[in-house]
């Protein structure tokens, strides 16, 4: 019987040895498993990063056992979503972090997070290494996470020079500037170099507009986003943000004829809230605008003198750059309708000759042009030119008054005189014949 028990407390003896020694061996038991990492969600990641770019990584799981010189944390690096061939990255800890048997905090560096912006995690415990974790977007243009709450102007004009930036506000930006991209669903995309970016906190950006280029590449109104350039998505979810792109162009003119000297108004849309860098020509001559005319979508010029009438292109060039324009002005010349006195004609007498387009005396002042009369006595040819600077003369658009001079002193009881006007190099298109 004792030979007996002392068998059976032998057995039980190896039986415990042994396990202990597979306990203590390096058995599957034993191997590191994460089953958490913090932060992993894209809004977490955005608010987390540091004022150099680095995310400080916290792993939550079991058997990670006490930290030694062959304690590893290995970031699995891949250059996108779906890449393989991952860089194996060992991570940094943090400084007066703690490994305990369920948790480590290490280090992910921005440098590492730009050419690696996906990755996996694995640990090395206990002689072991962990399965490796699941994919997580850690690069720097991922602010998916991120919240817009506003864009300011929500509405850009085409060749509007004061409109050269873009400031977009809310938070979860981060502090590291990243190349953005400006584009639309029509084909149109420009990238903004991080280099090129005015200001980048974790709660605004302020970025330039590429103002010339948007107005040569678009040609209507369109909503223009902006998102990340190293993200593959063109979806919302990457958007920081929109805002409305307006074509500057002329819509209406008005009046559409007239004299020179004439006030037009030229209506639209994008000419920016001041005048500035501004060319309008209507045909070859340069137009001056009326001071204090000028807003967003209206200013008004002054039609300029001409030696031809006719019909003349209006061109508005802002930045340099040429609006499209089927607009045209027609350059009318002075027409006379008739005469308040015909006959009977005398020195001193009041003359009113009713017509069109003979231009105001302070707009045609304005672009230092003259408007004149010329009487011819056809008997003698003799000519007298009243102007419209003269004593006694009130000359506006549609009616001149003047006093009728002295003509020449010929004794033929009846004379014959034509009349005609000349505003500018422009001579009127019809002519009055009376008589004295």
């Amino acid at each position: 019987m004792n030979k007996i028990i002392t068998i059976c407390l032998l057995i039980v003896c190896v039986i415990v040895t042994g396990c202990g020694n597979s306990a203590g061996s390096g058995s599957l038991n034993n191997t590191p498993v994460i089953y958490n990492v913090t932060p992993s969600d894209s809004s977490s990641i955005a608010q987390n990063v540091d004022s150099n770019g680095n995310v400080t990584v916290t792993l939550t799981g079991t058997n990670f056992g006490s930290r030694n010189e062959y304690s590893r944390v290995y970031y699995n690096g891949y250059t996108s979503e779906s890449s393989n061939n991952p860089q194996k990255t060992a991570l940094s800890f943090v400084n007066g972090g703690t490994w305990t048997e369920n948790q480590v905090s290490v280090v992910l560096y921005q440098d590492t997070r730009e050419r690696f912006p996906y990755g996996t995690f694995s640990i090395v415990a206990n002689g072991q290494e962990s399965p490796a974790t699941s994919r997580y977007n850690f690069g720097s243009g991922n602010l998916n996470g991120s919240s817009v709450t506003t864009v300011t102007p929500s509405v850009v004009y085409g060749y509007n020079t004061e409109q050269n930036y873009i400031s977009i506000e809310g938070s979860g930006f981060g502090t590291i500037p990243q190349d953005l991209l400006i584009y639309n669903y029509n084909g149109y995309n420009k990238t903004i170099l991080k280099t090129e970016i005015y200001n980048w906190t974790p709660t605004r950006i302020v970025l330039p507009l590429p103002i010339s280029d948007m107005a040569n590449s678009i040609t209507s109104n369109t909503t223009l986003y902006i998102r990340p350039a190293n993200t593959t998505s063109y979806s919302n979810y990457n958007s920081l943000g929109n805002f409305e792109f307006k074509t500057s162009q002329i819509t209406y003119i008005s009046p559409t004829e007239g004299g020179i000297g004439k006030v037009l108004t030229i209506s639209g849309q994008g000419f920016g809230a001041t005048q500035s860098n501004i060319n309008i020509n209507i045909g070859e001559s340069y137009a001056s605008v009326v001071s204090g005319s000028w807003t967003e979508n209206s200013f008004q010029i002054r039609v300029p003198s001409f030696n031809t009438v006719g019909s003349k292109n209006i061109k508005l060039r802002i930045n340099g750059n040429e609006l499209p324009s089927n607009f045209n002005y027609e350059v009318k010349a002075p027409m006379m309708y008739s005469i308040s006195k015909s006959v009977d004609l005398a020195e001193g007498d009041n003359v009113t000759i009713y017509g069109s387009y003979f231009g105001n005396k302070e707009d045609l002042q304005a672009i230092y042009q003259m408007g004149r009369i010329e009487i011819t006595d056809t008997n003698n040819n003799y000519t007298k030119v009243i102007s419209m600077t003269d004593a006694n003369v009130a000359w506006t658009d549609n009616n001149i008054n003047f006093i009728w001079p002295k003509m020449s002193s010929n004794l033929l009881s009846t004379k014959t005189f034509n009349i005609k006007i000349i505003v500018g190099n422009i001579t009127s298109s019809t002519s009055i014949n009376v008589t004295d």
